[in-house]
């Protein structure tokens, strides 16, 4: 459970007061050259030309977008007021009249940004774990339902250009220039960042002298060791990255990450300064001049959101529970494996089911949320539950916020009642609405709603197992053949674990396609059952890209002819009823089988004469 929020934040400061003195006319002008700039920065697009032309904001787009404008002006720009797609118009002139209605008072102390101080003289000292990063701390202990795993994320990839020596000498550039790199978590569950941790080299193996039988059973040893570590949270390093030179002159590169130090948005910060770097060794990165624990210590340090926290106490006795999806056992026998499912959309496919969302005012990230909700619904107890959707909650507190490697994941519990009436399009828009809301009010982390719902209603009803992880918003690097990182290749094959999650769906874009993934653990689940449900989702996904029909459907998901073989003999209940009186065919029996043994205990046994 890794998501990633891009984090590209971080605009040209405006002058409030500047603003207000302006006529009309021209504020506004400046209001739409700032939101374009803002937009640009946030999406990496160009916001339409047309003032009137809707805005299209992925979910954390749209939060980041908010927080930014909302920090620079001193204004409140609800994150609702975004959930129609506005034009560039009708949101310069929500800015503007939050800002005139303000005045020459802007938005209170307790309602205004945080204010992040770096401190690189203190960059070294201990600094607490985030409410996730603790979870996923103790998650790990084995003191819980399948704690057996790390947070953790394995990449295997191709190339046909690694050299260990040039490799080595990018690595220790980013473990220099990354704290996260050099950071553990000590025994009293804080972080520390290593000030210097010796000798940083990639690990390297010649296979190309053995045959090519021997070479791969060498890789898929490899794999079977880095997929599913779990490394000890107090010892440096809690990545590797390790490559298998092969026969033909590939080499495979391994890279393991625990999830402690970054999140999905950090390692895609990784792999593109990685290609940077190895593409040109004498590369010069932007600075950082800010670290992980100067942002954390100014989070920690603001105020509490008494709003957000009431949002979601009021809503915790009625919140629905976990799909309860079939299972053969609680925990499996052996040790915890997820295994991954994939499915691909390709680029033009992508961009009609994306105009297809934006025609019907739903973002992506939504649109696939009820996608993969209706499906896991044929298979649920219940129409009604809530998905555990991980979201990367970046703050611009500095503009350089963007470039670190850290774990900056919140969690939302999205309900959604999948029992709803209307179509597809109209559950699609509720759960946006639904999300849209819980987002507005992710300062009261979903962490630690978790423990308040287990403090009233126990443990087993505070699992929240099924996850939803949105990457939408910019190219994963090096997800395709296509387009190979330099050094690193492209990914052939990857998958991710996290403690006390069963599955978890992660969307991603790769080369301008869509790759879905769904990583479980295999074996609680009856054979076929996660086959099914993976199949009903690919196909409606497929559907809803194809055109209106599915858009316009009560019911779209088509469910597995195997799953429905199945759920009709269980439920083909209709029998001839005998006829008669109870006890007549014990005495039919008695006079068939006078001398056969009618009840056997542990000292003797009766027969039917007797």
């Amino acid at each position: 459970m890794h998501p990633i929020g891009n984090g590209n934040v971080g605009t040209r400061s405006l002058d409030r007061a500047a603003l207000l003195a302006l006529p009309p006319a021209d504020r506004m002008r400046d209001i739409c050259a700032y939101l374009r700039e803002c937009y640009h920065r946030t999406t990496g697009q160009e916001a339409p030309a047309d003032l009137d032309d809707s805005l299209y904001l992925e979910s954390l787009q749209a939060t980041e977008l908010q927080i930014t404008v909302e920090a620079e002006l001193e204004v409140s720009i609800p994150l609702t007021d975004l959930v129609a797609m506005p034009s560039l118009r009708v949101l310069a002139e929500a800015v503007g009249q939050s800002l005139v209605s303000s005045g020459e008072a802007p938005l209170a102390e307790t309602e205004r940004e945080l204010t992040l101080r770096p401190d690189p003289g203190s960059w070294g000292e201990p600094f607490g774990l985030t409410d996730v990063q603790h979870a996923y701390w103790l998650g790990r202990s084995g003191l819980f339902e399948l704690g057996d795993v790390s947070t953790h994320v394995y990449l295997e990839l191709e190339s046909r250009d690694f050299d260990p020596e040039r490799a080595s000498l990018v690595l220790r550039r980013l473990v220099a220039r990354h704290g996260m790199l050099r950071a553990v978590v000590r025994d009293d569950g804080r972080q520390q960042v290593h000030e210097d941790v010796g000798e940083v080299r990639v690990g390297f193996a010649d296979l190309s002298g053995l045959p090519q039988t021997e070479a791969l059973e060498a890789v898929a040893a490899a794999r079977d060791r880095l997929s599913h570590e779990v490394r000890p949270a107090g010892r440096w390093p809690l990545f590797e990255i390790y490559a298998q030179h092969l026969p033909g002159g590939t080499t495979r590169v391994h890279l393991s990450i625990d999830m402690l130090i970054a999140d999905a948005a950090s390692v895609r910060i990784l792999l593109s300064e990685w290609a940077e770097l190895y593409a040109d060794p004498g590369s010069e990165l932007p600075p950082i001049d800010v670290s992980f624990r100067d942002y954390c210590l100014a989070v920690a340090s603001g105020p509490d959101d008494d709003r957000a926290r009431d949002y979601w106490l009021d809503r915790l006795d009625s919140l629905a529970a976990a799909p309860e999806l079939p299972v053969v056992s609680q925990r499996p026998s052996g040790p915890t494996r997820f295994v991954r499912r994939t499915h691909e959309l390709p680029d033009e496919r992508w961009r009609s089911l994306k105009r297809a969302a934006q025609e019907r005012g739903v973002t992506p990230s939504a649109l696939l949320c009820t996608a993969y909700a209706e499906a896991l619904a044929l298979w649920a107890k219940e129409p009604r539950f809530t998905l555990n959707v991980t979201i990367g909650d970046r703050l611009p507190l500095h503009p350089h916020v963007e470039r670190l490697i850290g774990d900056f994941t919140n969690l939302v519990l999205l309900e959604v009642d999948t029992d709803s009436a209307g179509t597809f399009a109209d559950r699609a828009q509720n759960v946006q609405r639904r999300l849209w809301q819980d987002l507005e009010h992710r300062a009261y982390g979903g962490v630690r709603l978790l423990r308040e719902l287990a403090r009233r209603h126990g443990p087993e009803r505070a699992a929240m197992p099924v996850v939803f992880t949105s990457v939408l918003g910019q190219d994963m690097p090096g997800g395709s053949p296509a387009d190979p990182l330099p050094g690193l290749g492209h990914v052939v094959s990857a998958v991710s674990q996290t403690p006390q999650v069963t599955l978890d769906c992660q969307v991603v874009e790769v080369a301008g396609g869509l790759l879905v993934s769904w990583d479980a653990v295999e074996a609680l689940f009856p054979q076929g059952v996660l086959d099914g449900a993976f199949a009903a989702f690919v196909s409606l996904v497929e559907e809803l890209a194809d055109g209106e029909k599915a858009w316009q459907s009560a019911c779209p998901v088509t469910t597995p002819a195997d799953h429905a073989t199945v759920v009709a003999q269980v439920n083909a209940t209709e029998r001839t009823l005998p006829g008669g009186l109870l006890h007549e065919p014990f005495f039919t029996q008695a006079a068939r089988t006078p001398d056969a043994p009618a009840l056997i205990w542990s000292t003797g046994r009766l027969t039917y004469a007797e």
